[in-house]
């Protein structure tokens, strides 16, 4: 029996609902990230210095000094602090919180869901557009990382010391244990990764659903779709690291847009790069002076 093209599958259903909440917490992340980034180059400075100059030891202490200094801001706050404003019980609350706060749990939903939506193969109902837009938006968010991470190094000569221990109580605390170049290439290798592969499954989705670059196959099986996401991780990294070895040509608003986005990665890991490079020759500057 044929089935209609306006009748929803079961799996329609489960990936319009999936995609829509994912966007619609995308969207959350990405405002909270916006103020953010206003509140750092508000108050950042001053944060920063007292940091430092108390040393807060506790989650409890780091939330509190942040609130101190205007950092309980709409919707969640700086480093979501909001979002640990719970109990101890088992909750629903509290396990959408720890989603929406953690932001590689966060992420890895949403790349999953673009993956496996990708691999489906699925372009009926809205589907293509809600894709499209959700992995633009990802591929925003991840960027809007790299800036807050710009923002801090210029303000502070550790980025990952004024924030160690907020996120998390493990690999983010085990930073604050090592050398600034360690943390370093971890906050610049993790970012730089993170929104590569957000913008390499843009270009994946656009192709597949749209055809928005020239030069890549339009991936008619699920087989030729994982060729397709190497193909856009091979463009992604050859813009990323300048090389540009690879012909691909964006058509229409979305491809052009997601080649903008692309161009913007390259700015961003480039400006985190020198602002890593000018914070330790800051502070190899400092500590000899003080010597």
């Amino acid at each position: 029996m044929t089935r209609h093209a306006d009748e929803w599958s079961l799996w329609a259903v489960i990936a319009v609902f999936g995609l829509s909440v994912l966007l619609a917490g995308t969207l959350l992340k990405l405002a909270n990230l916006a103020a953010s980034i206003w509140w750092a180059l508000r108050y950042g400075s001053k944060y920063a210095r007292d940091h430092k100059k108390r040393r807060p030891k506790t989650l409890c202490d780091r939330i509190e000094l942040i609130r101190k200094h205007h950092g309980d801001f709409f919707p969640f706050g700086a480093k979501s602090l909001k979002l640990y404003a719970f109990d101890g019980r088992p909750r629903l609350d509290k396990t959408v919180g720890r989603m929406y706060r953690g932001t590689l749990f966060f992420l890895a939903w949403a790349a999953l869901a673009l993956v496996v939506v990708l691999g489906l193969g699925a372009t009926d109902h809205w589907i293509p557009q809600l894709t499209v837009t959700l992995a633009i938006l990802v591929d925003l968010y991840t960027m809007g990382l790299l800036a807050e991470a710009i923002s801090w190094y210029l303000m502070t000569d550790d980025y990952a010391v004024v924030w160690g221990g907020v996120k998390s109580s493990g690999f983010t605390a085990l930073l604050e244990e090592h050398e600034p170049r360690f943390r370093d290439v971890v906050t610049l290798g993790g970012l730089a990764t993170l929104s590569g592969v957000a913008v390499t499954v843009s270009v994946a989705v656009a192709q597949y659903f749209f055809g928005s670059f020239g030069g890549l196959g339009p991936g008619s099986t699920t087989f030729d779709r994982l060729g397709l996401v190497v193909s856009s991780a091979n463009y992604v990294a050859s813009n990323v690291t300048t090389i540009g070895s690879v012909d691909m040509t964006p058509h229409g608003l979305v491809g052009q847009g997601i080649a903008l986005i692309t161009s913007s990665l390259t700015i961003l890991v480039i400006t985190l790069l020198a602002s890593i490079l000018g914070a330790r020759v800051q502070a190899s500057g400092d500590s000899g002076a003080g010597a």
